[in-house]
């Protein structure tokens, strides 16, 4: 594969990477909000006088605001996967710029 035809795939890869994360980034945010949310929530109905009505509502109440700190950290751990792959792309295109131009 000639360097131009490198670069011309490489392009709509580095674009979509891109989109991606931005996705990724996203829902991190959106999923880190609704997790300060519920912990807000669980925070105030436990140091409230009335509390939650069963130890079961506040377990499933506490796990679900978990699952939802978890799943904004994949989504952060992904975003910066993608940031990591259009680095390593980027460095890959000038490694081939710079043999071509010793040629």
């Amino acid at each position: 594969m000639d360097f131009e035809s490198y670069k011309r795939t490489a392009e709509p890869k580095i674009k979509q990477i891109k989109k991606v994360s931005k996705i990724f980034l996203a829902l991190f945010f959106t999923f880190l909000l609704v997790f300060i949310g519920l912990l807000t929530y669980y925070i105030l109905q436990v140091n409230g006088d009335e509390g939650f009505r069963t130890e079961f509502v506040e377990a499933t109440w506490l796990a679900i605001a978990l699952l939802s700190a978890v799943i904004a950290i994949v989504f952060l751990v992904s975003f910066f996967i993608g940031i990591y792959k259009i680095k390593a792309m980027k460095k890959v295109e000038k490694n081939i710029e710079s043999q071509l131009k010793e040629l």
